[in-house]
């Protein structure tokens, strides 16, 4: 079933590791993401619980409880048969609406084990990357960098002096950022761009020519 397979992992969690993959020609020769659970570490898991709640029942018997419905919350943990069930019904209650701004991986259910998951691979950057990326945007509109907004922006949480907002909030805060980075980069970065491509006599005279891009 499986063409090509990347051994260096794109990412790796507790459990298991993902890994890029290309399906034969059988399946369409389809793009994948897999991930593969670690062996054995469900029964590390499961050995780990049970000793913490051993521990639990002799000295802190309140906290035996909670660790016991941890445990039982974890067992679908390591079914990756269940994730792929619950990513077709994530992209069936998702996409019928959002399909126009978000998209869901499709799981390969035929190829999913209980210790293996088969999803297509989506292009794009990882969140860490596409929110630095928006970050390094907004420093530059206000002067700084990235590191040093965000250092600032730390400090505030840290401080107190930076309350935590709910979704909504952050909702309208977030709408107010891309506006203002939309509108900047209409009256400004672009305009800048093509005075400096298209509009630099000297440019020209010299000989010198090189085009520079707006990212």
């Amino acid at each position: 079933a499986i063409a090509e397979w990347d051994e260096a992992p794109v990412g790796v969690a507790s459990i298991g590791t993902v890994h890029r993959a290309r399906l034969s020609a059988a399946y369409d020769s389809k793009d994948v993401v897999i991930k593969v659970q670690a062996p054995g570490v469900e029964r590390k898991f499961q050995a780990d619980i049970r000793t913490c709640i051993d521990f639990c029942r002799l000295a802190m018997p309140q906290h035996v409880p909670p660790l016991e419905e941890i445990q039982k919350q974890f067992l679908t943990e390591f079914d990756y048969r269940e994730e792929a069930k619950n990513l077709e019904e994530v992209r069936a209650n998702v996409l019928p609406r959002w399909s126009h701004k978000v998209d869901i991986p499709a799981p390969h259910r035929q190829l999913c084990t209980r210790t293996v998951l088969v999803m297509d691979r989506l292009p794009g950057v990882k969140l860490v990357d596409g929110v630095r990326a928006r970050l390094a945007a907004l420093a530059e509109v206000r002067g700084t960098t990235a590191e040093a907004l965000e250092a600032e922006q730390r400090a505030k949480i840290e401080s107190g002096e930076l309350p935590l907002r709910g979704l909504a909030a952050e909702a309208r805060a977030t709408r107010r950022t891309n506006a203002y980075l939309a509108a900047t980069d209409a009256v400004v970065r672009r305009p800048a761009c093509f005075a400096h491509n298209y509009l630099n006599p000297m440019r020209w005279l010299s000989g010198e020519w090189r085009r520079r891009e707006f990212v």
